[in-house]
């Protein structure tokens, strides 16, 4: 792991990152939730994520549009593929989103040791 990408996720304080989404989105963050510091990361303005609530951007975009509500403990991680979250959505609390899965064609290998394929998830608007 490169040492700002270290950096950015053990040593910035939740607080700080709430207030520099706040300030560069508009949205609301709690400060209990762990939201990476991501060029890959876009907030719509109105959005509120919850506490213990942890998102990913590493490896792809993650869109999430405006006005949307992302309850307490949930996991969003955007792949290759990316995921993409429409305006006005509503997730429960403790929702997993992850934008990849498995192969598993083949019988004889273990489905942990084929590869990751990843299309991408997108959630359309006011779901």
């Amino acid at each position: 792991m490169k040492l700002r990408k270290l950096i950015q996720r053990f040593l910035v304080p939740s607080s700080i990152v709430t207030l520099i989404y706040f300030y560069k989105f508009g949205c609301k963050i709690s400060p209990r939730a762990e939201v990476e510091l991501s060029k890959n990361l876009k907030i719509g303005t109105g959005t509120e994520i919850g506490s213990f609530t942890k998102i990913k951007a590493t490896s792809g975009e993650l869109v999430i549009g405006k006005n949307v509500s992302i309850g307490t403990g949930c996991f969003i991680a955007a792949e290759a593929g990316g995921v993409k979250i429409g305006d006005y959505c509503m997730i429960g609390p403790n929702v997993c989103i992850i934008g990849n899965d498995y192969r598993y064609d083949r019988l004889d290998v273990p489905v942990a040791k084929q590869d990751k394929i990843s299309k991408g998830i997108v959630i359309g608007n006011d779901v």
